[in-house]
């Protein structure tokens, strides 16, 4: 037990205003491409000015007395409100000055990384961006706070690797949308989930959108900004698709799956069906059993 707690002290380092996790020697049981050097949480980072380079790490400053943080990447210059993005590439100078405490989160990896990283869309400018604390992403970062005493269980260590490649793929997809423009609202994203996951069953869209927080009004609204077909459109394709699937890969007859996908009717069902891939269940059928 002793020998297993000093074990954890060399790993871990807490102090009042940083507690940080080095991983290069833990144990992995998978082999993850994109494996962690340290996390850390910081609190009341202190004031400072400072000019790096050959750090590879993405960081969540969440919040700070300051209105704005500036930094420098070569010759660009930042300037964002918190909570915010900063990806630190290893090739470039970085500079930072810190005026008031800031809260950050921060994941760090192998500057050898850089180029793989970089391949697979990772690591690429804008290096800082706003964005928006999801619950999504709140829950992903409080799941990494509680993994941090459990690093010698089976998996926990690949859990981490993973974790933080998940919350770099969400803030990517955030700082992706504000560029071209698209921001979505996260309840419609929420909602057009709860259908594809549900479509089989009848909607109850009143409790849906109650339980999400928005009036029938701005659902429409919003949908239509993000959507090209109406919520029932988009029901009625996700069934149309799911219709095509059962045809080609079962020997369920047509009027079972009309009824399990909830057209009303065969003769309804097989009438969508036409219109949306140029003929009936029963051809497609015949003509894909044909050609298998």
């Amino acid at each position: 037990m002793n020998r297993n707690r000093e074990k954890k002290l060399q790993q871990m380092e807490i102090e009042t205003s940083h507690l940080y996790l080095h991983m290069q020697n833990l144990k992995r049981n998978f082999r993850l491409p994109f494996q962690l050097n340290e996390i850390g949480f910081i609190h009341d980072h202190p004031r400072t000015s400072i000019t790096t380079s050959g750090m590879l790490e993405l960081c969540l400053r969440l919040g700070s007395n300051e209105e704005f943080a500036v930094d420098r990447f070569g010759k660009e210059t930042y300037r964002c409100r918190f909570p915010h993005v900063c990806l630190k590439p290893p090739d470039l100078l970085h500079t930072i000055s810190i005026t008031q405490p800031r809260d950050a989160v921060y994941f760090k990896y192998a500057p050898e990384l850089a180029e793989s990283m970089r391949a697979a869309g990772l690591l690429t400018p804008p290096y800082c961006w706003e964005f928006t604390l999801t619950s999504e992403i709140n829950n992903l970062l409080q799941e990494v706070r509680d993994l941090f005493g459990k690093v010698y269980e089976y998996g926990v260590v690949d859990r981490l690797d993973l974790l933080a490649i998940e919350l770099f793929q969400r803030l990517l997809v955030m700082r992706n949308a504000q560029k071209s423009g698209e921001i979505v609202d996260v309840r419609i994203q929420r909602i057009a989930s709860h259908l594809r996951m549900n479509f089989r069953e009848p909607p109850d869209l009143d409790e849906l959108l109650r339980h999400n927080g928005i009036s029938r009004r701005n659902f429409y609204r919003c949908w239509n900004s993000v959507f090209d077909q109406s919520p029932g459109e988009y029901l009625r394709e996700l069934k149309l698709e799911e219709a095509f699937r059962l045809l080609r890969d079962t020997n369920l007859p047509i009027w079972m799956i009309s009824q399990r996908l909830g057209f009303g009717s065969t003769s309804y069902f097989c009438l969508l069906f036409k219109q949306r891939y140029n003929q009936t269940p029963q051809g497609f059928r015949r003509n894909f059993s044909a050609s298998h």
